[in-house]
């Protein structure tokens, strides 16, 4: 279409054809560029590209090209390692985003990559919807200021609304930049792949639905997309599960069980590099006591041994093989206590690490009460069935950064 101010078929300003996806688009004619480099301009600012004839009947389509890659050129996340931004931690519980939509069918967000500027905290990571319902969330601890990323899978709908959000979990910081002197494209900007981001400036007091317009600060975080995953080089441990299940009654209050049951997977990734993972575990266990190693002062033993008392309660242990280290799972006072546990914890795995849960009965005796065993049940988990009649412990990841 012919421009009637210029004469030329269509003009677009830099910014806005800045993205790894301009090959792709069905342009014919002659295209002028305001605001060339300084190498391209001519005396009037002015660029001519030729991409057809000027008015001419279009040819034929040529061959198809190979496929491009599928990783962002351009990106605020790693914008943050460079000289062009000035980055900074106020003070202040927020939760910060970016608002997004695709444009395309069938596409799935596999998790969010951000930079975050304060070391040794927690950082929840969540989707939203238009309707502000928190869809997904995971939790990615900090050891230093640098780029994370954490996993969850959900199906997009083309065209709706999204905004992906990280909140500092102690509430006294978040993690912005506050000026920036490279190129950030006026929004709506189509990054690639049917991706639209329609801003990064999106913030709100606490962990909530990030709808307030910063107007000046700009967010670091980013979605990455996908039609698989949900725990991204974890996915294999995710849903690992330990059960000793109930074989008769032994006397009073006590049941017999299994002796042993276990669930091993390795971990994925790039070989030699090593994850934060970030686990939820949750169950019905006895508590038991262990000596040495270190605790939490509640369920979670680092290293130790159980203690040895032979008709005690059941051990439940996480053993990694690189870098090896055993956690056990249900410490406590040692009183055959039967308990729901559920909480959250990050370790270390490298890339090709065996990782099993396991659990241990002593004389084969899980020590469950009868009147607990109707009682005892934990929401949300579908296997084994709830409530069991026996002890179990699931792992389920929550996120993966290195």
């Amino acid at each position: 279409m012919t421009d009637p101010r210029t004469g030329w078929d269509a003009y677009f300003r830099l910014p806005e054809i800045v993205t790894e996806g301009d090959a792709a688009l069905p342009l014919r004619g002659r295209i002028k560029i305001i605001g060339g480099t300084a190498e391209d301009n001519e005396a009037d600012g002015l660029t001519e590209i030729t991409v057809g004839g000027a008015g001419g009947t279009p040819g034929p389509p040529g061959p198809s090209g190979s496929d491009g890659s599928a990783a962002l050129v351009y990106s605020l996340v790693n914008m943050s390692l460079s000289s062009q931004m000035t980055l900074d931690t106020p003070s202040g519980s927020f939760t910060v985003g970016q608002l997004f939509y695709v444009t395309e069918t069938g596409m799935a967000l596999i998790g969010v990559r951000f930079y975050w500027g304060v070391p040794n905290k927690d950082i929840k990571v969540s989707l939203w919807n238009a309707a502000n319902t928190r869809l997904q969330t995971a939790t990615v601890s900090i050891t230093a200021a640098g780029i994370y990323t954490a996993y969850f899978t959900q199906a997009l709908t083309q065209g709706a609304p999204y905004r992906i959000s990280c909140w500092q979990t102690d509430g006294v910081n978040t993690s912005r930049s506050s000026t920036v002197t490279g190129v950030v494209p006026q929004r709506p900007f189509f990054v690639n792949s049917g991706y639209v981001i329609q801003g990064s400036d999106r913030y709100h007091a606490g962990d909530a639905h990030p709808d307030t317009v910063s107007g000046s600060d700009l967010y670091l975080l980013e979605p990455i997309f996908g039609t698989t995953g949900g725990a991204g080089p974890a996915a294999a441990l995710d849903g690992l599960i330990a059960r000793l299940a109930r074989t008769g009654d032994d006397s009073p209050g006590i049941w017999d069980c299994e002796e042993t049951d276990s669930d091993a997977a390795v971990m994925g990734g790039a070989s030699g590099t090593t994850y934060n993972v970030s686990f939820r575990f949750v169950g019905v266990v006895e508590t038991k006591h262990y000596t040495g190693g270190s605790n939490d002062g509640s369920y979670w033993q680092v290293g130790g041994a159980p203690a040895t008392d032979l008709q005690g309660p059941n051990v439940y242990k996480l053993e990694i093989s690189n870098p090896a280290q055993t956690y056990y799972l249900n410490r406590g006072t040692g009183a055959s206590a039967v308990a729901a546990i559920d909480f959250q914890k990050t370790v270390p795995i490298t890339a090709g690490a065996t990782v099993t849960l396991s659990a241990m009965s002593v004389e084969e005796m899980d020590g469950q009460f009868r009147e607990l065993s109707h009682s005892i049940s934990v929401a949300g988990i579908t296997s084994p069935a709830q409530p069991d009649l026996g002890q179990w412990i699931v792992v389920q990841v929550q996120g993966v950064s290195v």
